[in-house]
């Protein structure tokens, strides 16, 4: 059954992996002191629960933020999920708030860097797909300044 893999697993599982960027709770204000991934599945239990496609979507993306993680993290990339909203953060001596739209934005991503504007994208992204677009068209570097690679 689909319904197995909940999108309050995601952050559930990168804490159990013993990550230190992981958030100890969802709500939890994120500490931006570089380049930084939040993916977000704004979702209940509930919810997933009683739609097999939104049960799908939770899967596909907890799947790929999974998989991306480690390369990201190796490149200097700290990584975050959230399920609940608004996301809370802070970055450049100020905390923000970013709220999805409820009728369209339930999942997606954001990068945050200090002294830079956030950027986001809706929908799930496969793990290929976000190491590229985190490294390339972002134009970051990993953490030994060398050219970024997927």
């Amino acid at each position: 059954m689909r319904r197995l893999i909940a999108p309050l697993l995601v952050a559930a599982q990168l804490a159990a992996c013993g990550r230190a960027d992981a958030p100890s709770h969802d709500a939890a204000p994120i500490a931006v002191g570089g380049p930084t991934l939040v993916g977000y599945l704004i979702a209940t239990q509930a919810e997933v629960d009683a739609d097999d496609e939104l049960a799908t979507v939770a899967e596909d993306f907890q799947f790929h933020l999974a998989d991306a993680r480690d390369s990201l993290v190796r490149r200097g990339v700290a990584v975050h999920a959230r399920t609940t909203s608004p996301i809370v953060y802070r970055v450049d001596g100020r905390t923000a708030r970013f709220r999805p739209a409820a009728d369209s934005e339930g999942v997606g991503y954001l990068w945050l860097r200090p002294g830079r504007a956030p950027v986001r994208r809706f929908g799930v992204m496969t793990d290929a797909d976000l190491v590229a677009f985190t490294l390339d068209s972002l134009r970051w570097r990993d953490a030994r300044g060398g050219t970024p690679s997927p």
